[in-house]
């Protein structure tokens, strides 16, 4: 047995037999027969719970249809994202069961990321993020300035922010990816020396309210780098400071108080009065809720208190108002991958450090679909490192890491 063979780590083997015989279509007993051994055999490979000598190695590479050299490659070491997060106790036990399967996804999607940029010679090199730190006393200030100081370092002035996920990861290194968590969470932030800033954003909810919650993470990452959370939607009696923080931060960063009184103050001129239509058509463009624009107009005291309440209990047909601008709301983006990553698959793939089947894992598909990804981009530049025109459309497949 070779040195790499020694260092293989039999559960890493194990979900990578496991991947590619479910990308085959076969089942245990079946790899089981052509190997003649017995499927509890099977099962305790994959499962991590066995190990093996160099020449079965050769004869499972043979049996899942996979390269000797493919099984032993040797992945990066990641601290465990499991470890960080401490759930409620009194959480019902399927929302337990579903949030520890996306913390679990969180961290093999983070590891399988790592693995590219290894394989590329090409790491994650976002600017470095100056320390912040808020006082309770200040905690509304702070959180402005902190804001106002971002839109300066990331350069995007103080008009509305576009394309936050490729944002904050180019330029502050956050790894976001998409996953369904219970309806109750918005979105989970871990921290890893080996990859840094694990984003996970609830795939399930509208598109403003994940461009809010990743906002939120964005503000934990800036003021409690090492800190894991998970964001609930409700359920504190009393919310606490950082969590208050991080919604305050959310609102200066989506929408800058300068471009939202500039914006304001032009369409004042006059006589005129800002109405149900202005607020909906700068929502739309700010990409946030109506809720959430009133309400940071009255912080900013653009609107008056209670302005967003007033307009509730008014009555007013806020949909139908927004069907005759022409406004519908966003898709949610279920895109379980960050484009950076789905271009470094695909780039690993055309230099054939990965195989067919390999990429299929990798990106949750089945051969026919990485096909015909490949066959599309077939046509466009591979030099290009604009991942924005990779516009990957991903079927719903075997979820990775779950």
């Amino acid at each position: 047995m070779t040195v790499e063979q020694e260092r293989i780590d039999p559960v890493d083997l194990g979900h990578r037999l496991q991947g590619l015989r479910k990308l085959n279509g076969q089942t245990q007993m079946e790899v089981a027969e052509s190997l003649g051994v017995s499927r509890p055999s099977v099962a305790a490979i994959e499962a991590g719970q066995r190990r093996i000598d160099s020449r079965f190695l050769m004869d499972l590479a043979r049996a899942y249809g996979a390269r000797l050299s493919d099984l032993v490659r040797e992945k990066p070491r990641l601290v465990s994202l499991q470890a960080q997060f401490r759930l409620p106790a009194d959480s019902p036990q399927p929302e337990r069961e579903e949030l520890e399967r996306a913390i679990a996804s969180l961290h093999n999607l983070t590891a399988s990321y790592l693995s590219l940029e290894q394989l590329l010679e090409s790491p994650l090199r976002a600017n470095p993020v100056p320390p912040y730190a808020y006082e309770s006393r200040r905690l509304g200030r702070d959180a402005e300035g902190i804001a106002q100081a971002e839109h300066r370092r990331l350069g995007i002035g103080d008009g509305p922010v576009l394309r936050l996920r490729e944002l904050l990861e180019r330029e502050s290194g956050l790894r976001v990816f998409h996953l369904p968590l219970p309806n109750s969470i918005a979105g989970l932030y871990g921290f890893s020396s080996d990859a840094g800033p694990c984003v996970a954003i609830n795939r399930k909810h509208p598109s403003v309210r994940q461009r809010w919650s990743l906002s939120h993470e964005f503000g934990h990452f800036l003021t409690r780098l090492n800190r894991p959370e998970v964001t609930r939607m409700s359920g504190y009696q009393r919310v606490p400071e950082q969590e208050r923080f991080a919604d305050q931060f959310a609102g200066a960063f989506l929408m800058p108080a300068s471009g939202l009184e500039r914006r304001i103050g032009e369409l004042e001129n006059g006589e005129h009065r800002i109405t149900v239509a202005d607020l909906l058509l700068i929502a739309d463009d700010y990409e946030v809720s109506l809720q959430a624009l009133a309400l940071r107009l009255e912080g900013i005291r653009v609107l008056p208190p209670g302005a967003w309440d007033e307009l509730t209990n008014s009555g007013a047909n806020i949909r139908a108002a927004g069907e005759m601008l022409g406004l519908r709301s966003p898709a949610s983006d279920t895109a379980k991958f960050p484009r950076r990553f789905v271009y470094l698959a695909l780039e690993a793939y055309a230099r054939e450090l990965l195989t067919e089947g390999e990429l299929a894992v990798l990106l949750g598909q089945d051969r026919l679909s990485v096909r015909a990804i490949v066959d599309r981009l077939s046509s466009l530049n591979r030099d290009s490192t604009d991942y924005t025109a990779w516009d990957i459309p991903l079927s719903e497949s075997m979820p990775l890491g779950i």
